[in-house]
């Protein structure tokens, strides 16, 4: 395989809401990115996860929303952003997805 590498992230904001996301830009632009929203709404960053870079990032992050949605009593306005989603979980998937996706690009 040699396609784009990208990774995917969780961040959580101080009002509790996940952002899930990808990109395949450095992360820390990203982050910047989300950083500057939040502070006009006197929110911020309260902790977030990223995987190390891998192809099929794209699909692993719309796994991951979906799996999210699976645990979301409301139905999000945006589809990637929960208020509803423990952090922790999502983190959990989005680890799990991301180092297999990773494994199976070594395998390959």
């Amino acid at each position: 395989m040699t396609g784009t590498l990208g990774v995917i992230y969780v961040v959580l904001f101080s009002n509790g809401v996940i952002k899930i996301g990808r990109t395949s830009r450095p992360f820390s632009l990203r982050l910047a990115e989300h950083r500057r929203p939040a502070h006009m709404h006197l929110r911020t960053i309260e902790d977030y996860w990223v995987s190390e870079p891998f192809e099929g990032y794209g699909k692993a992050e719309t796994i991951l929303r979906q799996i999210c949605f699976c645990f979301s009593d409301e139905a999000p306005r945006r589809r990637e952003w929960f208020t509803d989603v423990d952090f922790g979980l999502a983190r959990q998937y989005a680890e799990w997805m991301s180092t297999r996706l990773r494994a199976r690009m070594v395998a390959s």
